[in-house]
């Protein structure tokens, strides 16, 4: 039980800093259009360099399932969820998708660099 929720503490860490780079990635429009991934070497190595910062998190990917308890040791209100990591590799971004089924408060978020 105490392992359940110290995973649960790291994923709820986790998303909200996932949500916090998604904001933050969106008003910094910085990352290399596909035009110049194929002609431009600069902008090969800084996805290569986004992907190898990101392959710290690879130990997340995967399926998760959870429950939820707002009161301890009761399953009033409790909920249960799925939830899964995976890599997205596009040719303008490079990401790690959190999606989550039936979630009571989170959908999705994309971790990246």
């Amino acid at each position: 039980m105490l392992r359940h929720l110290q995973i649960t503490a790291v994923l709820t860490a986790l998303t909200i800093s996932a949500l916090f780079v998604v904001k933050c990635g969106l008003a910094d429009d910085k990352s290399p259009k596909t035009d110049e991934l194929k002609t431009d070497p600069a902008a090969q190595a800084a996805r290569a360099a986004i992907q190898e910062a990101l392959a710290e998190f690879n130990p997340l990917v995967g399926g998760w399932r959870g429950v939820g308890q707002p009161v301890r040791n009761s399953n009033k209100g409790s909920w249960s969820e799925t939830a899964e990591w995976v890599w997205e590799l596009k040719k303008d971004r490079v990401g790690i998708r959190y999606a989550v089924k039936d979630g009571k408060h989170l959908r999705s978020a994309l971790l990246t660099w």
